[in-house]
């Protein structure tokens, strides 16, 4: 998210974060960019749309092994981010 933060502002302009799960709402006021926080999501069918209305899904777990929600993206074939990077 501190990529995010320091995106140029014409593109943060045109960016919007759709977050799923708990928490979001804090996070959509820290990066400053307008965003739609569905919360938790239980109905598969509705988790389905969430993901195809997504260009990009970020995973924000720091560790973790295959996390579901990162499956779920792609099998919505959605594009996936890691939002750790080892180098």
């Amino acid at each position: 998210m501190e990529a995010i933060k320091e995106l140029p502002e014409h593109l943060k302009s045109e960016i919007r974060l759709l977050l799923v799960g708990e928490g979001g709402g804090a996070l959509a006021e820290t990066v400053g960019i307008q965003a739609l926080d569905l919360g938790y999501i239980s109905s598969d069918h509705l988790k389905a749309i969430a993901y195809s209305a997504s260009d990009l899904f970020i995973c924000p777990a720091r560790m973790d092994n295959m996390p579901l929600a990162l499956i779920e993206s792609i099998a919505s074939s959605t594009q996936w981010f890691p939002s750790v990077l080892v180098a």
